[in-house]
């Protein structure tokens, strides 16, 4: 595999930032990591009808790594940090069904297309344990 980038993607509060950290620790650096990348575009731009295009074959020999988080979870996330409703919500439960259901759309696209799409809950799996998941992903890449 030539490229070493890896595109952290999920809803707002699941944790990109958290295991950046995490993942960067592990590999004193290794790998280039994107949270909120060209599937947040994907999925925001056709939400509210943006009319950007992307070549996503250069985006072929990237990793997705996608984080899920339990409805519950994600509440409670979303009040300890003061997160409010985004534009088109009017609750945050509208807001999380709603983001939800748009990135498992471009998910699907990706997985269909045949790019490298990993998956995790942040509700189960610690950002430690995922970040060790990765960084092994990663490794037989190579």
């Amino acid at each position: 595999m030539d490229n070493y980038i890896i595109n952290i993607e999920g809803l707002d509060r699941s944790g990109k930032d958290t295991l950046v950290s995490y993942i960067h620790r592990q590999t004193n650096f290794k790998y280039v990591l994107h949270p909120r990348s060209v599937l947040t575009n994907l999925v925001y731009n056709k939400m509210f009808s943006r009319p950007y295009v992307y070549d996503l074959e250069q985006y072929r020999d990237q990793v997705f790594v996608i984080l899920d988080t339990d409805f519950e979870d994600w509440i409670v996330r979303c009040r300890n940090t003061g997160e409010k409703p985004n534009e088109g919500s009017a609750t945050l439960e509208d807001q999380y069904h709603r983001d939800s259901s748009a990135f498992e759309e471009q998910i699907n696209f990706l997985i269909k297309e045949g790019f490298k799409v990993i998956r995790f809950n942040t509700s189960i799996q610690t950002p430690y344990m995922i970040a060790k998941q990765v960084v092994a992903y990663m490794e037989s890449l190579e």
